[in-house]
Formats: C-alpha cells, sequence, structure tokens
C-alpha cells in the first residue's frame, strides 16, 4: 500500500494528475498494490486506488 497525505490542495492536485504513471511503477512491484492519496483535512475525501482492477494503457479502448 502506498500511502501519500498532503497538506495542501495544489500537492494533491498534482499527485491525482499522475496517478496513471504512479499505477504503471507500482505495477512492476505488486499486481494487488493499492494507492491512498489523502487530500488536506476538510477539502476532500481520501482516494484509493486499487491497482489490481485498473486497466493498462493497451487495454482502454482506442479513439
Amino acid at each position: 500500500m502506498l500511502i501519500l497525505v498532503c497538506y495542501d490542495i495544489e500537492s494533491y492536485q498534482n499527485i491525482t494528475s499522475i496517478i496513471p504513471q504512479l499505477v504503471k511503477q507500482l505495477k512492476q512491484f505488486a499486481n494487488k498494490a493499492i494507492i491512498s492519496v489523502s487530500p488536506p483535512i476538510a477539502n476532500g475525501i481520501p482516494l484509493i486506488i486499487n491497482v489490481e482492477h485498473l486497466l493498462s494503457e493497451e487495454d482502454y479502448p482506442s479513439n
């Protein structure tokens, strides 16, 4: 489990924007990983991502 705690909203937004890259790197180590990203207190709810259930880039439909 990768736990990220953000103390300001800007860092929370930056981290959530790179979730696909984090997943790609984490999948190299474990297929059953979980990423938890917590925003600053009172600024939203934690984002919890189960890496095992995410599609890889190759699995996304092409436009």
